[in-house]
């Protein structure tokens, strides 16, 4: 098995081979009869691995030595698989020396060369791919995969010019490389990678915003994610949604364990974006279009053996984690699990046909404390009203609202939905329910760890504002803001902020020719994230 820390890729392997080991390395070589033949050299004759490989080269470059380009072939990667571990240099004469024979390396002098390649000259992987012929011809034997673990510790561990360079992780670029060399490597030789190289990789993706290969990633390896520690930065949305559903799905019994529920509720959540697009960072959106035009060189190359994709398959991920769910008796017990699955299907999908159906079998189990399942189909129904205009559902809406809310976040919320729904059919109505329901709102900012959040008077009056800009009355708005304000309704950075970022936006699409269709995908958008 390969040696796989960056200290065995450091020049200093060399110096630890010592003079007595290389001279017994090369009386082996020279007690072969092919080199007794040439002339008789011996040990002491030559100083080192280099000076014993220009000797030998000016032997067979002799008219008279008699031997066949490949026999010569023969003992040039001979010299190159024994000696380049030593000395360099030793592959870089022998290699050109067979290049000059129209002759090919063996898959053990290629092994050795990009084993101990510096980088400095050519990288590891530009040997692999001006290599890759005479490799892919033999691609499932030993010897070659061999080969591909060779290049994939060094693609993951670096160069050592690289190393010396300050560089710390692989590149998106190399990354996506060793995404390629998995892919070709055969079963034994997949369980063959060592586990600290799986870590590598795995802190290499995450650090370096390569997140659009974890899937890729987490298609060949099965290891648990509990047992790998994260790197040393804070990973992204993408990367938490990508890893815990690898998690949940790979291991079902996480899905009951009571202590990963907060993250099964989130997971649940983020699924409603399919694609992987919408949840990437700018920097790993970076890191995607570095991967994708290496992706797309590797295929035209027709090299490519896998695929790579920004689309996630969130409805397949959550009917598994559903259905895992379901057999295991958790939704009969975690009304919140219930209601963020309904929620999930019927704001972020839109599937309102599917999220009342799950309402309805959720509903036999928790009767008793019904608030959340209730929320989650009341808002779907009003997000239908307003994106189809239709009054019925709204008034189906409606009627699910139960007479007594102890819950006073769902109070506000729903509060908050009927002023938003209600602009589409009479703005009255949402100024209406406001000003009879503002003054029972606490106007106390709330302090969490992810920072301040607005009291209830400046979330309702948010939406009041958020109305009328829909209808395109942005001085009635100000009016709103300017006499919340006074009355301290609206008060702190943040409430005002997130006001006038809405008002801004305003201002930004009002000249756009589909300002009413970017106003509608505004409100509809604040429905699904915002309350």
């Amino acid at each position: 098995m390969l040696k796989h820390s960056l200290k065995h890729f450091n020049p200093i392997v060399r110096l630890l081979a010592t003079k007595d080991t290389q001279s017994l390395v090369i009386n082996k070589l020279l007690a072969k009869p092919v080199y007794q033949k040439l002339c008789n050299i011996t040990a002491p004759s030559v100083l080192n691995s280099y000076d014993l490989t220009v000797t030998i080269k000016k032997i067979l470059e002799k008219n008279d030595t008699k031997l066949e380009a490949k026999e010569k072939s023969l003992i040039y990667n001979d010299l190159i698989e024994n000696l380049t571990s030593y000395d360099y240099s030793v592959a870089t004469v022998g290699s050109k020396a067979l290049h000059e024979l129209n002759q090919p390396l063996s898959l053990k002098s290629i092994d050795q060369i990009i084993q101990f390649n510096p980088g400095r000259s050519m990288s590891s992987w530009e040997i692999f791919i001006k290599y890759y012929p005479y490799i892919e011809k033999d691609i499932n034997s030993e010897k070659c995969n061999k080969v591909l673990l060779t290049v994939l510790s060094k693609l993951i561990w670096l160069d050592d010019a690289a190393i010396k360079d300050g560089q710390k992780y692989a590149t998106p670029r190399d990354i996506l490389h060793a995404i390629f060399i998995i892919y070709k490597l055969n079963n034994q030789a997949l369980r063959d990678v060592p586990k600290d190289t799986i870590k590598r990789l795995y802190d290499s993706i995450i650090a370096t915003n390569s997140t659009i290969l974890l899937p890729n990633f987490f298609e060949k390896f099965d290891q648990p994610i509990s047992t790998m520690d994260d790197v040393d930065i804070s990973i992204t949305k993408a990367q938490y949604l990508l890893k815990n559903v690898n998690n949940f799905v790979k291991n079902q019994a996480e899905i009951g364990n009571p202590e990963n529920r907060e993250d099964l509720y989130k997971v649940i959540e983020l699924l409603g974006h399919n694609n992987l697009d919408t949840l990437l960072e700018p920097e790993e959106k970076e890191a995607c279009k570095v991967i994708e035009s290496v992706y797309t060189a590797l295929t035209n190359s027709q090299i490519a053996n896998f695929s790579i994709s920004s689309k996630i398959e969130a409805t397949k991920f959550l009917d598994e984690i559903l259905k895992i769910a379901v057999v295991n008796g958790i939704t009969k017990k975690d009304v919140k699990l219930c209601s963020t699955i309904v929620k999930t299907v019927g704001l972020l999908y839109g599937d309102m046909d599917k999220a009342l159906k799950l309402y309805h079998s959720f509903m036999i189990h928790h009767r008793e404390d019904p608030e959340l399942l209730v929320f989650a189909s009341f808002m779907t129904l009003i997000l239908k009203s307003f994106e189809q205009n239709n009054p019925y559902l709204l008034a189906a809406a409606k009627a699910m609202i139960p007479p007594a809310l102890d819950n006073k976040t769902l109070k506000l919320n729903i509060l908050r939905c009927l002023i938003l729904v209600n602009c589409k059919f009479n703005i009255d109505e949402s100024l209406q329910l406001y000003n009879e329901n503002i003054s029972t709102l606490s106007k106390k900012n709330k302090e969490e760890h992810t920072g301040t959040i607005p009291s209830d008077s400046a979330l309702l009056t948010e939406t009041l504002i958020l109305a009328y800009l829909y209808k395109g009355d942005r001085d009635f708005a100000h009016v709103i803001l300017d006499g919340a304000m006074k009355n301290k309704l609206v008060e702190g950075p943040t409430a005002v902020k997130r006001i006038k970022k809405l008002l801004s936006y305003y201002g930004d699409v009002l000249e756009e020719t589909n300002c009413k269709e970017l106003m509608e995908n505004k409100v509809g958008q604040y429905i699904k994230h915002d309350i």
